[in-house]
């Protein structure tokens, strides 16, 4: 076999996990472009969603490995939920944080931004500066097509808003209760 064959079956696999990662961050850059703006000087957040994504957070078919996400590789550490809740009658997502801990590098005014996969339905919806860090507590309007029993993935950042900090992205998992 020769290893110049673009068309063996391990290089097509490759080449469809780049694209799915591609159009993924097209279809997100803008959020993106904010979460993903720690990156080196020579380097676009582009290149660093590529490097943190790119084959490792899709499948063969083109398809999401949800777990495997990042959204955000910052210069602070990332905040974890104290709790998060979804609910259908409501159409919220609830996420707290404990607003007082604060990691090296961060501040009290950092700011929100998420990514909210449907994986029951395939749906996502991003959110940009939704809440300060200081805060605690956050609601947001659940994706689309969003029902009783969905699992959603909620994808998280804090941003500064003073310098270009950004903490690395966190992830959750929330069951859409009625």
């Amino acid at each position: 076999k020769d290893v110049r064959d673009a068309k063996t079956p391990a290089q097509l696999t490759i080449r469809q996990k780049f694209a799915a990662a591609v159009l993924f961050y097209r279809t997100y850059a803008n959020l993106l472009f904010i979460t993903l703006r720690q990156h080196l000087a020579n380097q676009s957040a582009y290149n660093l969603f590529m490097k943190l994504n790119s084959p490792g957070s899709f499948n063969s078919d083109g398809s999401l490995i949800y777990d495997n996400l990042k959204i955000a590789k910052g210069n602070m550490g990332g905040t974890e939920l104290t709790a998060a809740t979804a609910s259908e009658a409501t159409g919220i997502i609830t996420l707290s944080w404990d607003g007082d801990a604060i990691p090296v590098g961060g501040a009290a005014s950092d700011k929100l931004y998420a990514l909210v996969a449907n994986v029951t339905s395939g749906t996502f919806r991003t959110y940009e500066n939704v809440a300060v860090r200081s805060g605690d507590t956050v609601g947001i309007p659940v994706p689309d097509d969003t029902g009783e029993g969905d699992t959603l993935k909620v994808y998280y950042t804090f941003v500064s808003d003073v310098t270009d900090a950004v903490s690395d992205s966190v992830i959750s998992t929330v069951t859409v209760a009625a």
